[in-house]
């Protein structure tokens, strides 16, 4: 029935024709219901009939034309949906590409200078002028706050840092320095490549995090949470309003470093601490693990200069 009341031909009938007949047959039926004869009621069933008919269709059409509309505002709803998806993953995108770009050019600038290293090796030169850990540290940090600025547009107001455990310090002379820093003015923070000795700034939260036991990314979502964590050795501090803190762990489950980001004002990394976390693990850690490869790398070129001067010295006895 349905199909039947769908095609065009029925549409028509129903619809335009279908009145018209029972306009016509009503005043037949007024004229006949003076007589009431034979004729006055088959001419009043059939009026019936059309009438019924009419009504019948008339609330099918009615039905079909809401069912319609209703199915085009699902359309039309999952239609907004999909160019919302399309532009988050249009734009996560651009954030992956800008990542990628950003660490490409971390490798290709490490790739040119350890080249350099190698070569001054050969020539009897064994420095970490040309590179090192601290050199990769600030263009990650660099890159890093680059990406941030891509992923949170419009929000610019962050910093990146990196704190470097001391590996070799033992006991009270623990300590962890800045090596690197960006953000989005060019001043460096007071302590930047200052010692902050365990036992000395062991209320400090990066403190706090290196010398802990646990490994887990530090977040905190509010100004609130930073107030609470925080401590401030001036009254004079920027206002941060978030924070996430993650340790580069080592073998033997050690933090050798720990990349921080801070948000301020009312600019946010993310609007939820799993919102943050999505983008850390997403877009972050693999300039963590660079950084980490980086670590090993400056460790082993130092292991292996060490190695050298000593064949230098016993060449030098031998000689004399």
């Amino acid at each position: 029935m349905k199909e039947f009341l769908e095609k065009k031909y029925s549409k028509v009938f129903f619809i335009y024709i279908l009145p018209i007949f029972i306009g016509l047959e009503l005043p037949i039926v007024v004229n006949l219901w003076k007589k009431k004869g034979t004729s006055f009621y088959i001419w009043l069933i059939i009026g019936i009939i059309m009438l019924l008919f009419y009504a019948y269709t008339s609330y099918k059409y009615i039905q079909t034309e809401k069912n319609f509309k209703d199915k085009q505002l699902d359309l039309e709803r999952d239609l907004g949906e999909c160019l919302k998806k399309n532009e988050i993953l249009k734009k996560e995108k651009e954030s992956f590409d800008k990542g990628m770009r950003e660490l490409a050019t971390l490798f290709y600038d490490s790739s040119n200078s350890l080249n350099r290293v190698a070569n001054n090796v050969l020539e009897g030169e064994t420095t970490l002028d040309i590179w090192s850990f601290k050199k990769v540290s600030t263009g990650i940090c660099s890159s890093v706050y680059n990406l941030l600025c891509e992923i949170c547009s419009p929000c610019t107001e962050f910093t990146v840092n990196v704190m470097l455990v001391d590996p070799t310090a033992k006991g009270r002379k623990k300590n962890i320095t800045m090596i690197a820093h960006k953000g989005k003015y060019e001043q460096y923070p007071g302590k930047f490549e200052e010692k902050l000795y365990f036992d000395k700034y062991s209320t400090f939260y990066a403190v706090k995090v290196c010398r802990s036991t646990k490994t887990d990314i530090r977040i905190l979502t509010s100004k609130e949470e930073i107030n609470e964590k925080f401590v401030y050795i001036d009254e004079e501090h920027p206002e941060y309003s978030q924070y996430v803190g993650i340790p580069i762990i080592c073998s033997g489950n050690k933090i050798i470093c720990l990349l921080q980001i801070c948000s301020f004002c009312d600019d946010k990394i993310g609007e939820s601490k799993s919102d943050i976390l999505e983008i850390v693990t997403k877009y972050i850690f693999p300039f963590t693990h660079y950084a980490l490869l980086s670590y090993k790398i400056e460790k082993g070129l130092i292991n292996s200069f060490s190695i050298i001067e000593n064949l230098k010295k016993e060449g030098e006895k031998h000689e004399k």
